[in-house]
């Protein structure tokens, strides 16, 4: 196992997660702003409707991001700490555990880019069955959602299959 390479495969792809939760909880911030915005300066079931929304949107960011912050300090410290230990058969283990996390995460996306064409699908239709205010709303919040989550997950599982890859190569050499 080559070790170097392993640390630099882990270190790049947890600066990267923090990076993107970072920006998670800056998104959160604004779309909480928005929602605020909305609120008080327009009038009118659609507007109350799509501020609670916007706002719950951003209670999802803040709290994703804080917690996988919090989630990836840990298994990046137990990572870094098993690889600056003379490498053995426990040390290899554990890099196969988190190759195989990955793996699972990996295998999930599918399923998530599933669930956000059929949130964009309910969109589209309850702009059809259900053209009044409240159905607007909440069908923008639908599209809001779902586009918000494909351009997450996209980048999300760019960078955890380069991060596979690169975990199996270390395992390699």
């Amino acid at each position: 196992m080559n070790v170097q390479a392993a640390k630099a495969s882990i270190d790049t792809y947890f600066a990267s997660e923090a990076s993107e939760m970072y920006v998670l909880i800056i998104a959160g911030v604004g779309l909480a702003i928005l929602a605020g915005l909305v609120f008080t300066l327009l009038s009118g079931r659609f507007s109350q409707v799509f501020a609670a929304g916007l706002l719950a949107l951003a209670l999802l960011h803040v709290g994703t991001g804080i917690g996988l912050l919090v989630r990836d300090k840990g298994n990046h410290a137990q990572l870094n700490a098993v690889l600056d230990a003379p490498v053995n058969q426990a040390t290899i283990e554990r890099v196969r555990a988190e190759q195989d996390r990955v793996k699972v995460i990996l295998g999930s996306y599918r399923n998530l880019e599933y669930m956000f064409a059929g949130f964009a699908v309910a969109g589209a239709g309850l702009i059809l069955f259900w053209p009044a205010p409240v159905g607007m709303a909440l069908s923008a919040l639908l599209f809001i959602v779902s586009f918000n989550g494909v351009l997450i997950d996209h980048y999300s599982k760019q960078r955890a299959t380069t991060y596979y890859h690169d975990l199996t190569a270390a395992l390699r050499s």
